[in-house]
C-alpha cells in the first residue's frame, strides 16, 4: 500500500511539475512575441526618419534634413530615436517592470500627437509624404504593443 501511495504522490509531483514548466514556456513565448512584434515598430520608426516626410518643390526632405528647420522636428527625431531604443531594452530585460512599459504607451502616443504638430508647421506650399504617416502608424502600433506587454505583467502579479 504504501509503494502504491508513494509512486501516486510522486506522480502528482510530477503532473504539478510539468504545468508549472509548461506555464513558463507559454509565458517565455509570448515575451519573445511581444519583444520581435514591439521591436519591429520602434525599428520600423527609426527607419522610417530616412524616408521622405516632406516635398517642398521638388526637393524631397527626410526627418533628418528637417531637423535645421526647426525644433519641432528635432524633438520628434528625439521622441523616435528615444523609442527605439528604450524597446528593446525593455522587451527584452530579464526582470520587466509594467511602469516601464506605461511610459513608453505615453511617449509612443506623444510621438503619434508629435507627427500631427510636425505637421501643422509644415509650410502651406509644401507637400506631406508617407514616411510621417507610416510613422504615425508604428508609433500606434507600438503604444499597443507596451500596452499589451503592461496589461499582460499586471496578470502575472
Amino acid at each position: 500500500m504504501t509503494d502504491t501511495q508513494d509512486v501516486q504522490a510522486t506522480l502528482r509531483s510530477l503532473r504539478v511539475r510539468i504545468e508549472e514548466l509548461e506555464q513558463r514556456r507559454r509565458r517565455s513565448v509570448a515575451e519573445l512575441r511581444f519583444g520581435i512584434l514591439g521591436t519591429t515598430f520602434a525599428t520600423a520608426m527609426l527607419v522610417l526618419t530616412a524616408t521622405t516626410w516632406l516635398v517642398d518643390g521638388d526637393e524631397p526632405y527626410t526627418l533628418w534634413g528637417l531637423v535645421p528647420a526647426g525644433w519641432q522636428a528635432l524633438v520628434m527625431l528625439a521622441l523616435v530615436v528615444g523609442a527605439a531604443l528604450v524597446t528593446p531594452a525593455l522587451f527584452f530585460t530579464d526582470y520587466p517592470a509594467r511602469a516601464g512599459h506605461l511610459v513608453m504607451v505615453w511617449v509612443s502616443l506623444l510621438t503619434a500627437v508629435w507627427v500631427i504638430v510636425l505637421n501643422a508647421v509644415v509650410p502651406d506650399d509644401s507637400a506631406t509624404a508617407p514616411g510621417r504617416w507610416l510613422t504615425l502608424l508604428a508609433a500606434l502600433a507600438l503604444a499597443a504593443a507596451h500596452g499589451f506587454r503592461a496589461e499582460e505583467l499586471s496578470g502575472r502579479r
